[in-house]
């Protein structure tokens, strides 16, 4: 699979299905698609606490904005759902060095 086809997957999944979501830094927001979901309690573990939650977004969603050229990660916010919550943790993954998905982990 190409990065390409990877992100192409993604997105088509975020455009049928996925969520609004807004990322906040330093008081400016950034509005995104993606896939809140709760943590399943088997994978409640060191750092994943009951309550936090998992939000997939595409890179495709970052172009334009100032996570384009810096992801978002710990300290950043996120709102979804009516709720303002802290990013924990942000898992970047790759496809032949070339950035296709974030999953990032939420708290509040």
């Amino acid at each position: 699979m190409t990065p390409d086809q990877a992100i192409g997957m993604l997105d088509r999944q975020i455009d049928r299905h996925g969520s609004a979501v807004r990322i906040e830094r330093g008081g400016v927001p950034h509005e995104v698609r993606g896939f809140p979901r709760q943590y399943k309690p088997d994978e409640i573990s060191e750092g994943i606490m009951q309550g936090d939650s998992q939000v997939v977004i595409s890179p495709s969603g970052l172009v334009g904005s100032a996570f384009a050229a810096e992801p978002p990660h710990r300290g950043d916010f996120v709102g979804m759902f009516g709720r303002r919550r802290h990013v924990e943790n942000v898992e970047l993954v790759y496809v032949a060095d070339v950035l296709v998905r974030l999953n990032m982990q939420v708290r509040g």
